[in-house]
């Protein structure tokens, strides 16, 4: 057996291309029928690079005479770039991969689409200077030379490949996708209810969940003046996951407001609010 990475030979045999045996003796693998590969890709090649791999096989007969040789061949892609998924995403949030410090890398081409096919697509090519980064890279979405193009409350699916500074060497977009809310729009909690027993007021409203996006989170506001503008007028009392709220009641009138929230993007819908 012979096994080899681009031109490569990284098992030599003991025959010629012929298949003629340059050493009288059993093959070098004996009589084993498969192979497992457990070797890592040399530095050189970068993520997502294409490579041939192939495999020359012969069989030797009990005179250690070689038969001709069988090759296979089969192209496989380097290991993916490693990815920083985001659920939810607005203008100002980035689309961020791995950088890679290789003097072999050129470039990279972001795509997206909204399906999985990426048909359309809409395609850029970016440069990074390798002196200011390390680790990861990334590029906001009003950035893009299409950001434009980008619909509120759409699914966007996207990839991202590098490219090598030798065109002969091709490589292939990251093999796992990625997929992000753009802008989503979030519905405003509903059925809020302001109870008070004791000294303690109780909010408690409906969490909806929206066509695209839920919240992560809800804020509760309160003001003396429900004419107030909004949010600068108001007080932020406090942040939470739950669909209710416990306070201390005050001798003076008070207005609550609850606004729905994920972490990409901070919605201040007022269309439900509580009085006390």
């Amino acid at each position: 057996m012979e096994l080899g990475l681009n031109d490569f030979s990284g098992m030599p045999s003991m025959s010629d291309s012929t298949g003629y045996r340059k050493i009288v003796r059993t093959g070098n693998i004996g009589q084993v029928n498969s192979w497992i590969l457990t070797k890592e890709m040399p530095e050189a090649i970068i993520p997502q690079e294409i490579m041939n791999f192939w495999c020359k096989v012969q069989s030797v007969d009990q005179a250690y005479s070689g038969s001709a040789f069988a090759q296979a061949n089969r192209l496989i892609a380097n290991r993916d770039l490693l990815i920083i998924p985001k659920e939810y995403m607005t203008r100002t949030d980035e689309l961020v991969w791995e950088f890679v410090m290789s003097d072999s890398v050129a470039s990279y081409t972001v795509q997206m689409a909204t399906d999985t096919i990426f048909y359309p697509y809409y395609s850029q090519t970016l440069t990074f200077a390798k002196e200011s980064k390390t680790g990861y890279v990334g590029v906001a979405l009003q950035d893009l030379d299409f950001f434009a193009s980008l619909i509120d409350d759409t699914e966007y699916f996207w990839r991202v490949k590098p490219n090598h500074v030798n065109p002969a060497k091709q490589t292939a977009f990251n093999s796992e996708l990625n997929s992000f809310i753009f802008n989503p729009s979030l519905v405003p909690p509903a059925n809020i209810t302001i109870s008070v027993s004791g000294q303690y007021v109780t909010l408690d409203w409906s969490g909806i969940k929206a066509v695209k996006a839920e919240p992560d989170f809800y804020n509760i506001y309160s003001s003396n003046n429900p004419y107030a503008s909004f949010p600068s007028g108001w007080t932020l009392e406090t942040s939470t996951t739950s669909t209710n709220y416990l306070v201390l009641s005050t001798a003076a009138k008070k207005f609550y407001c609850v606004t729905a929230n994920n972490f990409a993007k901070k919605i201040d819908l007022r269309e439900n609010a509580a009085t006390k």
